[in-house]
């Protein structure tokens, strides 16, 4: 028995006389949507750089850092200078912990911290400072941020 031509027509994509025009369009809506189900996780999944942390600010942690080293004043203001410079600091990687530059705020934080531990060695002061090193050492050799001589080279790590 040949099919009913009369509702059919030439698919073209599929060469089948008996496929109706109806068919055709819908499957071809339906291979549509599937492929743009794929593709919207794909584009989702995508990563985006991301967003460095604003040069002023870095500017802005980097002169309160300074003012903590110049003021001659006592040594509880000197102290609380740098503090709030590391808590700047920590706020700042909170807000953008991926960011391209953030070795920058945490070589500035060190340095706050290195000074506070001077000031106060208290453990918890200790234990940032820590935290702030094992950070640091993730950092790219080309970063520039790591001080010199605290980078550990396989064996030859500083104690």
């Amino acid at each position: 028995m040949k099919p009913d031509m009369s509702r059919a027509g030439f698919c073209p994509c599929f060469g089948f006389p008996w496929v109706s025009v109806d068919t055709h369009s819908r499957l071809l809506r339906c291979l549509f949507i599937v492929c743009l189900l794929i593709s919207v996780p794909a584009f989702a999944l995508a990563k985006e750089s991301p967003a460095p942390i604003p040069e002023d600010e870095i500017t802005a942690l980097e002169e309160e850092f300074k003012r903590g080293r110049g003021q001659a004043s006592s040594d509880v203001a000197v102290r609380r200078v740098f503090k709030s410079a590391a808590r700047k600091g920590q706020a700042l990687l909170r807000e953008t912990p991926e960011a391209p530059n953030r070795f920058a705020v945490l070589g500035i934080m060190f340095r706050a911290q290195k000074k506070l531990l001077a000031l106060d060695n208290a453990e918890g002061n200790r234990e940032s400072l820590f935290a702030t090193c094992e950070e640091l050492a993730k950092a790219p050799d080309e970063s520039g941020t790591v001080p010199a001589g605290y980078r550990a080279e396989g064996s030859g790590a500083r104690s």
